[in-house]
């Protein structure tokens, strides 16, 4: 069921005199499904993924995620505020379903405090705030907005149950791929500092407003899996 877990992870600047002028990005609501297959010797799991972005009455937004599998399921859910190119979050709800048994989350977001609190054990974390501080949700979403402003270096500390940990990929340059919805100009980054034998990618395609379209892992030259984009629907205004 591992692989269920790692589907979460399932993301020019103008000069004027002296200054750097930064173009406001517009979030635009989307649903977009992804399918897998993963090998376990003679036994092949089937997965299903569905990310969903979109935004609430009162103008935050929320990004959804749900896998499911024979007999698992994962459903997450977040809810963050948007301003300046930048996604701060709110909230965050974990849980998982059938054979996958993982603790649920209950995570609120203060930034004007700057602490995270965890409902479900009414803990308050007040030392892991940090800039730029995501979940593991919109940290994929913060990468589309940073690869649509020509960045080439991402780095994101993400709160995960009761720490922080740093994300951080390289832009390895541009790669046109095939895709169940087409053949797609990408941008593929790499996710740097991590072992040595393990490289994971993802594509983001440049002509859809960077919608995450593939993620790879793979482990000593060998694909261990690999997600790909089945539909995407884009609501533009």
């Amino acid at each position: 069921m591992r692989i269920i877990i790692l589907l979460s992870l399932l993301l020019s600047l103008p000069a004027f005199a002296e200054e750097t002028v930064i173009e406001e990005t517009r979030l635009i609501p989307f649903s977009a499904s992804y399918t897998t297959t993963y090998k376990l010797g003679w036994f092949t799991l089937n997965i299903d993924g569905k990310r969903e972005l979109k935004q609430l009455e009162n103008n935050d937004w929320q990004v959804t995620f749900d896998a499911y599998t024979n007999g698992a399921s994962i459903n997450e859910r977040s809810i963050f505020s948007f301003n300046k190119n930048q996604l701060v979050p709110i909230e965050y709800h974990y849980k998982t379903g059938g054979l996958l048994n993982k603790p649920s989350l209950n995570i609120a977001f203060d930034a004007s405090k700057k602490y995270i609190k965890d409902n479900n054990s009414n803990t308050i974390y007040k030392d892991l705030w940090q800039e730029n501080l995501q979940d593991n949700l919109t940290y994929i979403v913060q990468a589309s907005l940073d690869l649509s402003q020509g960045k080439t270096e991402l780095h994101y500390p993400i709160f995960k149950s009761d720490y922080v940990k740093l994300y951080s990929y390289a832009v390895v340059g541009e790669e046109t791929i095939n895709t169940k919805i087409g053949r797609l100009k990408t941008i593929k980054i790499e996710r740097i500092g991590d072992h040595k034998d393990r490289t994971i990618s993802a594509w983001f395609a440049v002509d859809h407003n960077y919608q995450l379209v593939r993620l790879n892992e793979s482990k000593n030259g060998k694909t261990t899996y690999q997600i790909d984009i089945s539909q995407l629907e884009e609501r533009l205004p």
